[in-house]
């Protein structure tokens, strides 16, 4: 697929790395001149920097663009923890439980997500830490719903009496 960049007398075309998640073109703005300056960049160290990024822009590229093969290895990806991982096994236990506890996952899920972020190292305090994290993005509600079910998960007991 092609892309005809708008404007101008001539007509250019670019590749499909030119298109946007939304099906547009890349304009010939900062993101072009982003790449200019990276193609530029010279010694081992940028180009290695550089070969990173890129990467990361080329997966974010294609989950936008919904790549059925990409899409799949992100949801199949369970406790075996993809090798591939930008995150340790611990954080990435430790992210999980924090997305369990924002769409207000079941103590079963908790606990059983809780037990691997243990295994992997994280103490008690690193996953009260996550309910605490996401309280301002998740709001008070969910924060106060998810803690008794989170002390379940961690195997404690929380009295509704306070």
């Amino acid at each position: 697929m092609r892309c005809r960049a708008r404007g101008g007398s001539g007509s250019s075309t670019s590749d499909l790395s030119s298109i946007t998640p939304f099906g547009r073109c890349a304009p010939d703005g900062p993101v072009a001149r982003v790449d200019r300056a990276r193609s530029a960049a010279s010694g081992a160290r940028q180009a290695g920097a550089v070969a990173i990024v890129d990467g990361v822009e080329q997966q974010l590229r294609r989950l936008a663009l919904n790549d059925e093969k990409l899409v799949g290895s992100v949801l199949a990806a369970g406790p075996a923890f993809s090798p591939e991982s930008l995150l340790d096994r611990k954080t990435e236990a430790l992210v999980r439980v924090g997305a369990l506890l924002a769409v207000g996952a079941s103590t079963a899920s908790l606990r059983w997500t809780v037990e691997v972020a243990q295994s992997a190292g994280a103490t008690d305090e690193e996953v009260l830490g996550v309910l605490i994290a996401i309280g301002p993005a998740v709001g008070l509600a969910r924060v106060v719903a998810q803690a008794p079910r989170l002390a379940l998960a961690m195997g404690y007991e929380i009295d509704d009496e306070g």
